[in-house]
C-alpha cells in the first residue's frame, strides 16, 4: 500500500510529505499503525521524523497502545531537541 511505498522513497522530505498527507486524511489507526511507524523509522533525518510524528498527533487523542508506539519512535531519535518536541506532542495528545 501507500505506506509501504512511502518507506521506499529515498528523500526524507518527500516521505514526510506523503506520510503527513496520509495521516491528515486517514489518521494512524489499527492496521495502519505498524506500516506508518515503519515508514517513519526508515527516515534518516530526525527533523523529518519528528515533524511527521508531530503532524500525526495534531488534533488526535491517543490510547496507551498508540502512546507506546509514538514514544518508542521518539526514543530512536538521536536529537534530544526533536525527541523532546515529539514527547511534548504526545503529552498534549494524551490530554485530549
Amino acid at each position: 500500500g501507500l505506506l509501504a511505498a512511502a518507506a521506499e522513497v529515498d528523500s526524507d522530505y518527500d516521505r514526510r510529505q506523503i506520510l503527513t498527507a496520509y495521516v491528515a486524511k486517514y489518521g494512524v489507526e489499527g492496521t495502519m499503525r505498524d506500516p506508518f511507524f515503519a515508514a517513519v523509522d526508515a527516515m534518516r533525518s530526525d527533523y523529518d521524523r519528528a515533524e511527521t510524528l508531530i503532524a500525526a498527533l495534531k488534533g488526535q487523542s491517543i490510547d496507551s497502545t498508540m502512546r507506546a508506539a509514538y514514544v518508542s519512535s521518539a526514543e530512536r531519535l538521536k536529537s534530544t531537541y526533536d525527541q523532546n518536541r515529539v514527547l511534548a506532542a504526545v503529552t498534549r495528545a494524551e490530554r485530549r
